[in-house]
């Protein structure tokens, strides 16, 4: 509700105190796609930053796609940053020890 509404300080709250970011609300929404809907960065960002997955996808599309379709071409970049970053991570931690 706090997305919907624009209350950046309170979304930063509720993830301060532990809140899910990869949680449905009772409509079935994530709050990733509700602030991609409303094409608000700054809750975009927020949730970034809390760990929210790129991962989800809605309409059998990624994140980073369905970033690209709604135009906002600086979001759909930070979330193939997290993809390519998380893909990495996967990378390193595939190594047998000792081989890094």
């Amino acid at each position: 509700r706090a997305i919907k509404m624009g209350q950046h300080d309170a979304v930063e709250e509720f993830l301060n105190l532990g809140c899910d970011p990869n949680v449905k609300n009772a409509a079935g929404e994530y709050p990733i796609y509700i602030a991609l809907a409303m094409k608000d960065e700054a809750a975009l960002l927020l949730l970034f930053r809390a760990d929210a997955s790129v991962f989800i996808k809605k309409g059998g599309l990624t994140f980073r796609e369905n970033a690209q379709n709604a135009g906002l071409a600086d979001v759909a970049e930070t979330a193939a940053a997290i993809e390519r970053r998380e893909k990495a991570m996967r990378q390193a931690l595939s190594f047998p020890r000792g081989m890094c």
